[in-house]
């Protein structure tokens, strides 16, 4: 594994502790604010970003990629937020949504078609 991919995973890690981290910590430091956006709340935007970031980082450290390893990102991302979601239930200070877990996997997908995005984008300017 060449640098560039052992830091592209190391930042992957990082975002994953984030993650971790900010999903249980007791709301009054994790806590976004109760704002209602046109469709949903706040915090699916920030599950949707969280999520976009994490997997975008992994499909990134994990080149070359073909579609069983982008599977592989979106399914082992969404599983590591929905096992973040479940472990929430057993917290007094925090709350189990489905619609999290819904938001994680979305924005799991998303992280891959933007790396997607970049990827492709990378290749047309090299041509």
């Amino acid at each position: 594994m060449c640098l560039t991919q052992r830091i592209r995973l190391f930042t992957a890690c990082v975002i994953a502790a984030i993650l971790f981290a900010s999903m249980l910590m007791p709301p009054n430091v994790a806590a976004p604010p109760t704002v209602q956006t046109p469709l949903v709340g706040l915090d699916k935007w920030f599950h949707v970003i969280g999520y976009t970031a994490l997997a975008f980082a992994l499909s990134s450290a994990l080149e070359p990629v073909n579609r069983q390893r982008l599977l592989q990102t979106w399914s082992s991302t969404s599983v590591y937020g929905a096992v973040l979601e479940f472990l929430q239930r057993g917290l007094p200070y925090r709350v189990f949504s489905l619609g999290d877990i819904a938001a994680n996997a979305t924005g799991a997908a998303m992280g891959i078609c933007v790396w997607h995005v970049v990827v492709v984008f990378r290749r047309y300017r090299s041509t």
